[in-house]
């Protein structure tokens, strides 16, 4: 069975919005799916709407579990789903892995 965990890399900000700052409006992220030893990604960007000035969190106070349910609303995860899971596919049939160095 597959587990699937987001990674945020980085924001694009809008400098000003009005009178807020740091405005997120686009999201760097990975999407990885895992099976035992078998482990894939992919790397996308998903673009956010206008936040709401009356609930609007500053960009300092942002939680993890905050911006994945931002993800969660912009992309289409069972798309991402099925593209990981095709991958994972093939990584289990190509039979190898990538080591890093022992040292």
């Amino acid at each position: 069975m597959n587990t699937y965990n987001w990674e945020i890399q980085a924001f694009k900000v809008k400098r000003n919005e009005g009178e807020l700052v740091n405005v997120v409006y686009q999201i760097q992220f990975l999407y990885r799916a895992t099976d035992g030893e078998f482990k894939t990604f992919v790397q996308d960007m998903a673009t956010i709407g206008s936040p709401d000035e009356e609930n609007y969190t500053e960009y300092e106070n942002l939680t993890q579990d905050q911006v994945i349910g931002w993800l969660e609303n912009s992309v289409d995860v069972d798309a991402l789903k099925s593209f990981v899971d095709s991958k994972l596919l093939k990584v289990r049939a190509n039979n190898s892995k990538t080591l890093r160095p022992p040292f």
